[in-house]
């Protein structure tokens, strides 16, 4: 039952999710992990929520024991700028500041993983 729902998830999520700095994220497998990372990488408050009730994983379980990509939820979350998600997981995304050139961004495939 449980896997059912969790493919059910994954399968909402289209295995593509694309975040406004156009990088695409890709799942490498079914495990819940990494749905768990993809409903974070995916930077939508509604499809992260569903995730968690979907796979019984609280919020807290999330920042605290979960990988991406072998990095913290709140490094990935830094990393890609997910605000969205990570203000649903009470993560602080403060960093220095930069200048970035937008334009000069090229699309990315980012696999992802969760840990195991």
């Amino acid at each position: 039952m449980m896997k059912r729902l969790l493919l059910t998830c994954t399968a909402l999520l289209g295995f593509v999710v694309t975040t406004a700095n156009a990088n695409n994220f890709v799942a490498n497998d079914d495990s819940v992990a990494t749905a768990l990372c993809m409903a974070v990488a995916s930077d939508s408050i509604n499809t992260l929520r569903d995730t968690l009730t979907l796979t019984r994983v609280s919020k807290n379980t999330v920042t605290m024991k979960l990988r991406c990509n072998d990095n913290r939820v709140e490094d990935f979350a830094k990393k890609y700028d997910l605000s969205k998600t990570a203000r649903l997981l009470g993560l602080s995304l403060e960093t220095n500041t930069s200048i970035k050139d937008l334009a000069a961004n090229t699309p990315k495939t980012i696999y992802i993983s969760g840990s195991r």
